[in-house]
């Protein structure tokens, strides 16, 4: 490939998630709660919102935005889904992401960190903050007012007796005094068949999260639909199939990241697959159409036990992942870190053939990597020691490395989010404090 070259970089105090591009704008969210809007050839602002801006609302820090019929849509830390002009940011219309919840013992603090899905006239939200306690759940709503459609809770309602769980088919083994528990969070956006009208989705772990807090009487049941992938009917929120990674988890093994859907062969025979990297360092490749296992593959250090575990809860797949059809392979990158995330911290990419479950090639990464996207037999990704990296789709060769110095750290990461990759263009971002998004272009066309 020809080497890239900065095109510019637009400080904004730090950018956890991936650019949104189109229409030449760059939409990101920043972690001073505010959305920006960005020239795609300049990376000038053309417009910005956030505290005390023309809607009034608190912005989440985590929460990416969807541009849908000439809108942007996105979530706020005071549980608002809030629809904006994506030309001006002048507001639509926000509606509460919480009202009539049911059976959640525990509040439901610091709004939530999945993004968006529009989906015929619907936007499609999963609810984060869950760790605390609180019941998980998916909302739809009309694309065109915020008015509620319907909602699908992942665990049951709280407190979780004998008869209030016939759904989730009595996995929480709980007796009539009750269980004050809750979890199931849906941490990122849904994905989408929209042939058969159907979302794929993952949920996190049961909570409270901490081992020596009773999750139910019986620890070795499943507490259905905590750390899995479920499959919904996207008009109605009905449940379809659902497949669980880790049963009865005491280890934070969220399935965190989003799922993916695409086409492959397997045996011969063309399939649509779910794909699924889960914190429990595990690889999952599911069926579409019933969610059997067709293969797991095991992602980096598996080892240990207590704070020397491998993977702990913030290890395994805790980056988003990309599936590229040209090389029918799929890039996921494994944190290993223990039970402390003591040094030395490090990361593995790896390359899996989609229609084996093997692995092709792995890549060491010093520090905990950024996400992977693919596009012309290049792989794109984030080290963790200030790094820009491209690679050979096929090899996982190192052909291109850009340094920088401005993003700084937020904790043990600095670039998290995988770069979007438009118009010959690759739009990254910093998730430190000084950081923001930056911008390359081929240095030959």
């Amino acid at each position: 490939m020809g080497s890239l070259k900065l095109s510019w970089f637009t400080q904004l105090g730090g950018v956890a998630g991936t650019p949104v591009v189109t229409n030449g704008i760059v939409y990101v969210t920043a972690l001073n709660h505010t959305i920006y809007a960005l020239n795609e050839t300049t990376g000038k602002i053309i417009w910005a919102d956030g505290p005390r801006k023309q809607t009034g609302l608190r912005y989440s820090v985590n929460v990416d935005v969807t541009i849908d019929q000439g809108n942007l849509i996105t979530a706020t830390t005071k549980n608002q889904l809030v629809s904006l002009d994506a030309r001006t940011g002048k507001k639509n219309w926000n509606a509460s992401l919480i009202r009539d919840i049911v059976g959640s013992c525990y509040a439901y603090n610091g709004g939530p960190q999945a993004t968006p899905l529009v989906y015929n006239g619907e936007v499609i939200f999963g609810m984060s903050p869950a760790d605390n306690g609180a019941r998980g759940f998916v909302r739809a709503y009309d694309e065109s007012n915020g008015a509620l459609l319907w909602t699908f809770y992942t665990v049951p309602p709280c407190p979780i007796t004998s008869s209030n769980q016939a759904f989730y088919q009595k996995s929480w083994g709980t007796d009539d005094s009750g269980c004050s528990c809750g979890g199931g969070a849906v941490w990122n956006l849904p994905a989408l068949d929209p042939k058969r009208g159907i979302i794929y989705f993952g949920t996190g772990n049961p909570s409270p999260p901490s081992a020596n807090k009773v999750f139910s009487p019986n620890p070795t049941l499943a507490d259905l639909y905590t750390d899995s992938v479920i499959a919904l009917n996207a008009t109605d929120g009905n449940l379809i199939w659902y497949f669980q990674e880790t049963l009865g988890d005491r280890h934070d093994y969220d399935q965190g990241m989003p799922v993916q859907v695409f086409t492959t062969t397997i045996n011969g025979v063309e399939t649509e697959v779910v794909g699924a990297g889960s914190k429990n360092g595990y690889y999952y490749e599911l069926d579409a159409a019933d969610g059997s296992l067709i293969h797991k593959t095991s992602l980096g250090i598996h080892a240990g036990s207590g704070k020397g575990l491998y993977p702990n809860g913030f290890g395994g797949v805790n980056s988003l992942y990309s599936y590229d059809p040209i090389t029918n392979m799929i890039y996921v990158t494994a944190y290993n870190v223990d039970f402390k995330i003591s040094a030395p911290i490090n990361s593995t990419l790896y390359a899996i053939n989609a229609s084996t479950g093997q692995t092709v090639w792995s890549s060491f990464i010093l520090g905990l990597g950024g996400g992977a996207s693919s596009t012309n037999n290049l792989v794109f990704v984030a080290d963790g020691t200030q790094h820009f990296l491209a690679l050979d789709a096929q090899t996982g060769q190192i052909l291109w490395k850009f340094a920088d110095t401005s993003g700084g750290y937020r904790g043990a990461l600095w670039s998290w989010g995988p770069a979007s990759i438009v118009d010959g263009e690759v739009f990254e971002t910093m998730i430190g404090p000084t950081g923001g998004v930056i911008a390359f272009l081929p240095s030959t066309v």
